[in-house]
């Protein structure tokens, strides 16, 4: 899919990422068809910097992004950027058949009616998929955002000197991360889940088109949980949910820390399962009927048994999603050691960098 917004055309831009928890850059160079790892990195966040995709502190996150991108040497100075969380609505539609102008008028008319706001408050975009299900219709997918969200992200990026050319969606830039890396099969049915600090995003793809997608709010008890039992900042929490605990745990926090852990995981198969349990009933009629494997990103993706877990929901393959597979770096210096642990946190920043290298 490719969505989007402003679209203005430009050299290779950087995908930079501002999620709840922390800013992520990455920048991809191309030569003929090999694609190279030119940067990478992230910056983490204070915490309430950002809430369910708001920007609470822009002071704070400016800053972080342009240590980020000043200290890993980017030599894009234009980004693009994404948005997600409930400012964010995803619907297929159907319109009457029609071309340019009138289309355009069509997708405006039925978003006015479907969606839960204003229309001259959202930014909206939308691609054809192909004819709908009744006679003389095209169907739809409709995107829409929140003007305001877009515009304090773009102000973000604006005030750490860099120049934002495109505002993406964070599940569709995930989608073409993992395109690039796995080329899919026709006909094959994917989960993307993405687990982040505050947000889980979960995508069920068809042949390269969404059938559903849908933001939820991520529970925090197993954060809490780590911070009570074992008198932790915030911080230190999400560091150790993925794996940087860097000291022995006393054997009586292990049970609580166990039990918050099998909740967190519990309630995102349930999540999953309501999610395709959906799809099933509602969009059987695209054929995603069955789901053929599923992959995990985000800073939860490295929780452990979370690929356990999601298999015995879906009794499908669920692996960690690695969107820098196949790609190489072209530094030297780069610590490709460390990129490759912190991987799965940038799958939303590699498919924004991927857009670099959209036909104009």
């Amino acid at each position: 899919m490719r969505f989007g917004w402003w679209k203005k055309k430009s050299p290779e831009l950087a995908g930079v990422d501002i999620g709840s928890s922390s800013v992520k850059v990455v920048e991809l160079a191309k030569k003929g068809k090999t694609l190279r790892l030119a940067s990478a990195g992230i910056a983490e966040l204070e915490a309430g910097a950002i809430s369910d995709g708001e920007i609470r502190n822009a002071p704070a996150v400016s800053e972080a992004l342009k240590g980020l991108l000043e200290q890993h040497n980017v030599s894009a100075r234009n980004v693009a950027l994404s948005v997600a969380g409930s400012a964010v609505m995803v619907k297929r539609i159907l319109v009457p058949e029609a071309e340019g102008d009138a289309l355009a008028e069509s997708v405006l008319a039925e978003g006015q009616r479907q969606l839960s706001a204003d229309v001259s408050e959202l930014n909206i975009d939308y691609q054809v998929l192909g004819p709908g299900t009744a006679p003389k219709t095209l169907d739809v997918m409709l995107v829409a955002a929140r003007r305001e969200m877009i515009g304090h992200r773009v102000a973000a990026v604006t005030a750490a000197g860099w120049n934002p050319v495109l505002v993406d969606v964070d599940a569709f830039a995930i989608q073409t991360a993992f395109e690039n890396a796995y080329q899919p099969a026709p006909g094959q049915t994917v989960a993307l889940i993405d687990v982040g600090a505050s947000l889980i995003n979960i995508s069920i793809v068809r042949d390269g088109v969404p059938v559903f997608t849908r933001d939820i709010p991520a529970d925090a008890q197993y954060t809490a949980a780590l911070q009570k039992s074992l008198n932790l900042s915030a911080a230190e929490a999400e560091a150790f949910k993925r794996g940087k605990d860097g000291a022995a745990v006393a054997e009586t926090f292990m049970g609580a820390i166990d039990a918050a852990r099998e909740t967190f995981l519990d309630g995102l198969a349930s999540e999953l399962h309501r999610t395709v349990s959906y799809v099933h009933q509602v969009a059987g009629s695209s054929g995603a009927t069955n789901i053929d494997a599923a992959y995990v990103s985000g800073g939860m993706a490295s929780l452990p048994g979370i690929c356990e877990r999601l298999h015995r929901e879906l009794s499908v393959q669920v692996e960690i999603l690695n969107p820098l597979r196949g790609i190489r770096a072209s530094d030297p210096t780069l610590d490709t050691e460390h990129v490759a642990e912190i991987s799965p946190r940038l799958a939303t920043a590699v498919g924004l960098a991927l857009r670099s290298f959209d036909e104009r």
